[in-house]
C-alpha cells in the first residue's frame, strides 16, 4: 500500500507526457508479446524470413520500477539520454511533437517503429547479437525480441519541440549471444517459468 501511494505521488509530479496510462502499458506489453509469440511459434516473418520456433522465449510484463528509471533518464531533457549500467537494456526514440498526442501515443508509435526494423532490414545474421546492430538499424527490434528480457517499463517526456520515449528492459542483448534458442516451441523454459501453450511463451510462475 505504501509503495502504491509513493508511486502515485511520483506520477503526479512527473507531468502528463511521462504518464503512460494503464491502457498504454497494456498496449506496450501486448505489442511485445505479440511479436515474441509469433517468434516462439515459428510464424514470424522478418522481411521474407520465416523464423524458426523458440524453445525459451519469455513473455514480457510491465515493471513500474523500470518505468520510473526510464523517466528519470529523460526528466531533465538531457542532450544525451543515459542508458542503464546495471545489465538492463534500453530503447530510445526522440521525435517531433505532434498535435495533441499524449504519452501513450508516442510510446505506441515508438514500439511500432522499433518492431518495423525487422520488416525493413530483416533478421540479424545468424540470429546473433553483433556490435553493429545499431549501425544497421536493428538494435531496438532485437531488444524487443531478446528472449531473456521479461520485464519492461517505459516513459515519455516532452522536451521543447521534441518528445523522448525510453523503455528499460530487464536484460540487454550481449554481443555474441543468440537472440533466442531455436527448437520446439517453449520446450525448455527457464527455471520458474512455465510454457503457455496458447502463446508459445514462457510465463513466470510466482512460487512465493
Amino acid at each position: 500500500m505504501q509503495y502504491t501511494l509513493i508511486f502515485c505521488i511520483f506520477l503526479l509530479a512527473v507531468g502528463s507526457y511521462a504518464q503512460i496510462t494503464q491502457a498504454g502499458k497494456d498496449a506496450i506489453v501486448s505489442a511485445h508479446n505479440t511479436l515474441r509469440s509469433k517468434i516462439a511459434k515459428g510464424t514470424y516473418n522478418a522481411r521474407g524470413d520465416i523464423r524458426r520456433a523458440a524453445i525459451n522465449m519469455k513473455s514480457v510484463g510491465w515493471n513500474d520500477d523500470y518505468a520510473i528509471d526510464a523517466y528519470r533518464s529523460i526528466a531533465q531533457c538531457p542532450a544525451n539520454i543515459a542508458r542503464p549500467t546495471n545489465g538492463r537494456g534500453a530503447n530510445i526514440k526522440v521525435v517531433d511533437v505532434s498535435g495533441t498526442q499524449v504519452a501513450d501515443d508516442y510510446a505506441k508509435q515508438a514500439i511500432a517503429e522499433w518492431e518495423n526494423q525487422f520488416q525493413e532490414k530483416g533478421w540479424p545474421e545468424n540470429n546473433t547479437v553483433t556490435a553493429n546492430l545499431a549501425t544497421i538499424g536493428l538494435a531496438e527490434a532485437t531488444q524487443m525480441a531478446y528472449w531473456h528480457a521479461g520485464s519492461i517499463g517505459c516513459a515519455s517526456q516532452k522536451c521543447g519541440s521534441k518528445v523522448a520515449t525510453v523503455c528499460h528492459y530487464s536484460a540487454k542483448p550481449t554481443e555474441g549471444q543468440q537472440i533466442y534458442t531455436m527448437g520446439p516451441t517453449c520446450s525448455r523454459c527457464p527455471d520458474f517459468y512455465v510454457c503457455n501453450q496458447a502463446t508459445g511463451l514462457c510465463n513466470y510462475q510466482n512460487t512465493g
